[in-house]
């Protein structure tokens, strides 16, 4: 399935995310970067990623919803070539080794021991044939490919393991996106925190890289301040209860929503989170519904905006660098809704 949504030289047909919502989500740790160029956004419902067989075109994007995910790393069949590749991931397998070893791989981010920092947290990072290797405190999923004088970005919630959770992916076909995601990976691994990518120009999309300390729950607090929520739906996988917590300020008219992962259920650590969420969705006049999903959307509804959240940070706060997109689309906000409601029972 496939809707078009075509950009003018502002932006978005749809209304321009609010300026001092970007203002204030300036107030973090490392890198933004405002108003990517995209012309053109198409969105796609697939049952496994491996059902892509094209690829956006220059200055554009696709949003893809994956129902049953397998592995992320089979993206790259959807290329007919590929001169150069660097990918940032949390973990990783023997396949993707494999597969990453029959390309050229520039620089590969993997994630740091939590106590040994000299080594990577998966050691299947030292078999992958990279020029550069960096260690970074990260949970960013991102494949930065060039391929025939073009520039893809491959931003997604799917790690390049075995899985056959909901998983989603953004693709963009943009140097300007390419170049800042890789300086930013590279500015944290080289420890360089300073803000190089403050913009004055507050259009429809913002892109961040933070230490996890600022979650989606700081972008509807922020929202909120401005406008009049009048829904949010989580797509949930983990979370924790200080930042539940932090929901139950929100005025009783705004309807709250859990769409969460079953893993939820089965661990001990999230027992109290949803006790938490059944008491919000009582006060809300909300709703839970379980699903197997790896993915972290937020879907906000104001008086006049429709806004999505896709990040890979869960709800709680952590100590990782993280990667968060913040669009505002009606398209791309009721593509979602309807997925949500097509596959989570």
């Amino acid at each position: 399935m496939a809707l078009d949504c075509k950009i003018n030289k502002i932006g978005f047909k749809e209304k321009k995310v609010n300026e001092n919502t970007f203002k204030k989500m300036q107030d973090t740790d490392l890198c933004f970067f405002l108003n990517p160029k995209i012309k053109n956004w198409n969105y796609f419902e697939f049952g496994k990623i491996r059902e892509l067989n094209k690829l956006p075109n220059k200055d554009s994007a696709f949003r893809i919803l994956c129902n049953r995910n397998i592995n992320a790393i089979e993206i790259l069949n959807a290329f007919s070539s590929i001169d150069e590749i660097s990918c940032s991931f949390a973990t990783l397998n023997k396949k993707t080794v494999e597969e990453l070893n029959r390309h050229n791989v520039n620089r590969l981010f993997g994630r740091i021991h939590p106590v040994n920092e000299n080594e990577f947290r998966n050691p299947l990072y030292n078999d992958v044939n990279a020029q550069k290797k960096h260690k970074i405190t990260g949970h960013v999923k991102l494949f930065l490919i060039k391929s025939e004088n073009q520039f893809f970005t491959i931003n997604t919630s799917a790690n390049p393991k075995g899985s056959s959770q909901f998983e989603c992916y953004t693709i963009y076909n943009s140097k300007e996106y390419y170049d800042f995601c890789l300086n930013s990976l590279v500015d944290v691994a080289n420890k360089k925190t300073e803000n190089k990518y403050k913009s004055n120009d507050y259009s429809t999309q913002l892109t961040y890289i933070n230490k996890g300390g600022k979650t989606p729950i700081d972008s509807i607090i922020e929202i909120n301040k401005t406008e009049k929520i009048e829904q949010i739906d989580f797509v949930v996988f983990s979370t924790g209860i200080k930042a539940l917590n932090r929901l139950r300020n929100l005025s009783e008219s705004i309807k709250i929503n859990f769409h969460i992962s079953d893993f939820i259920l089965k661990m001990n650590s999230q027992k109290e989170p949803y006790q938490i969420m059944r008491s919000l969705i009582q006060k809300h006049s909300g709703n839970i519904d379980v699903y197997n999903t790896h993915c972290k959307i937020t879907l906000i509804k104001t008086e006049s905006n429709y806004y999505i959240i896709d990040s890979t940070s869960n709800l709680d706060s952590n100590s990782k660098y993280e990667i968060t997109e913040l669009r505002n689309s009606e398209k791309e906000y009721n593509f979602t809704h309807n997925f949500i409601k097509k596959h989570f029972k």
